[in-house]
């Protein structure tokens, strides 16, 4: 199959404006709307929390999550929370959940809690990277976060009524996973409710207790397995937290991802997300320009910035090297906000998170195929400068079966990056820009719009991209160009057979850690 593929994200709707196609080939449908499988701008909220009921592991992270297997019975769903909340301090005459806050929890939901057990200075939390977390009628509670369990209590409300189903997965356990921001949402103002006890009957008629009450008559449905919902990654420099985490039908993901500094660690005016790709396609590494090709290592790793940027933070503008830094970046732009942690003048804490949106998509994809993302937080100005604060891995893939995945945000790091992100900034910079385009195969076959052969140019025939966006036929990237050569001709031309000279502008380099 043949398909038009942006893999940049927004960034190559940044682009677009640049682009110089000739009034012939703005004509041709396919080609002139390179960017139609990436949004241009924020989409609608994650869907809401109803839905075919199923019982599922969630989980908000503090460390790449692990779960526990269970070989007598289903696995049920894990939620776990970092976060804050009123401690819950009712007694109770077992290990049960306190007596006022079950009893609330059971009048604002209508489910029986009586079997649900609390494991305080729980070891458990730890192995699966949380703070706490509830699977079935189990719920862990890692030692001095008690504040957390109120939250933790009304993800077994959730569970009960079978309405968290998995969404993604945890690469390196093969776990399911769900990340629905709306049900973590409700945990925490049902939790805060319950401890409050600022409900009453009449009450169920908001949002979400309606919608709990609803679910009653859904109670015999099936069981998800082990999903584990997470949407917090904790490093020793902040958090992590996708905002919104999606697929995107069965070829890409939908993101919206946050650092948020820590206040006592964290001292600086700018902070950035920069992040890897490791682009394949069939299971051979993919770039999707020539340019990024000469990034790229033979995995299929390379600094995720579009070919005509030489700044490393994600979304950031066109910088000149010779004279500019990394804390020359805008504040923001249409895909990323800075973030910054520091005390002005006046010793006032001045505290805002970093930002990034990206829709990385492949339609027409095949087996064994996938973008995988390592991010990271990094210092671009002020004490700290230079400094990484974790990264995280998130993206999607397919197996050798076609099986898509929704791979779970988890942590790769606590501090600098994965040696992998560092040989990207490595190659990155020593790398350039987008500049000059030549073929490299004697001759280089030209294709149409069908992929047919439409004619060939010479070897080191000059030729400009007329976008960055890439098309996608039987598992290979084409780009869309105009041969400079005389010409003028349109075309599609494999990203393989061409190169770029390497005449571009000079990148801004990375801190490469020693």
């Amino acid at each position: 199959m043949s398909h038009q593929v942006q893999s940049q994200g927004p960034e190559n709707q940044q682009d677009q404006g640049r682009t110089h196609e000739s009034n012939s080939q703005a004509k041709q449908k396919p080609q002139s709307s390179s960017y139609q499988t990436r949004e241009g701008k924020l989409g609608p909220p994650p869907a809401s929390w109803g839905g075919k009921p199923l019982e599922p592991i969630q989980a908000k992270q503090k460390k790449k999550p692990v779960q526990k297997k269970d070989s007598k019975k289903e696995k049920k769903p894990v939620q776990a929370k970092t976060g804050t909340s009123t401690s819950a301090n009712s007694s109770s005459s077992s290990n049960g959940l306190p007596t006022q806050l079950k009893e609330n929890m059971e009048s604002m939901s209508g489910m029986d809690l009586s079997d649900v057990k609390v494991n305080y200075n729980s070891s458990k939390p730890k192995e699966m990277g949380a703070l706490a977390y509830a699977q079935g009628n189990q719920i862990e509670i890692g030692p001095g976060q008690e504040k957390h369990l109120p939250h933790e209590a009304w993800h077994t409300v959730q569970q009960k009524q079978g309405r968290v189903q998995p969404n993604a997965q945890i690469q390196a356990k093969g776990l399911p996973l769900n990340n629905d921001a709306g049900l973590e949402k409700e945990a925490d103002v049902m939790g805060e409710k319950a401890m409050s006890g600022n409900f009453t009957l009449s009450s169920h008629s908001s949002a979400y207790q309606s919608s709990a009450l609803q679910m009653r008559s859904n109670l015999k449905t099936v069981q998800a397995k082990g999903v584990v919902q997470m949407t917090t990654i904790s490093t020793n420099f902040g958090e992590f937290k996708d905002k919104s985490y999606s697929a995107v039908s069965d070829y890409g993901v939908r993101i919206e991802l946050e650092f948020y500094p820590d206040k006592e660690k964290v001292d600086a005016k700018k902070i950035g997300l920069t992040q890897s790709l490791k682009s394949y396609m069939g299971g051979n590494a993919a770039a999707i320009t020539p340019t990024q090709a000469e990034r790229m290592d033979e995995d299929g790793v390379y600094l995720d910035r579009t070919a005509r940027r030489n700044n490393p933070i994600y979304g950031g503008q066109q910088l000149d090297a010779s004279k500019e830094d990394l804390n020359d970046t805008n504040n923001s732009g249409g895909n990323y906000k800075l973030g910054w942690n520091y005390k002005n003048s006046s010793d006032e804490l001045q505290h805002k998170q970093a930002y990034l949106y990206d829709r990385p998509t492949r339609p027409g994809v095949g087996n064994d195929s996938g973008q995988i993302f390592e991010t990271t937080a990094l210092a671009i100005e002020g004490e700290q400068a230079g400094t990484y604060y974790g990264s995280v891995q998130w993206g999607w893939q397919k197996d050798g079966s076609g099986n898509f995945t929704k791979l779970a945000l988890s942590k790769v790091s606590d501090g600098n990056p994965s040696a992998s992100f560092i040989g990207a900034a490595e190659r990155w910079n020593a790398a350039h820009s987008l500049g000059t385009i030549k073929t490299i195969k004697a001759p280089t076959n030209v294709y149409d719009n069908g992929y047919s052969v439409d004619f060939t140019v010479p070897n080191q025939t000059t030729i400009s991209l007329t976008s960055t966006g890439v098309y996608t036929h039987n598992n290979e990237p084409y780009n869309a160009v105009r041969i400079e050569d005389g010409s003028g001709r349109t075309g599609k031309i494999k990203v393989a057979d061409m190169q770029d000279q390497g005449d571009g502008d000079a990148t801004v380099n990375l801190p490469i850690p020693e």
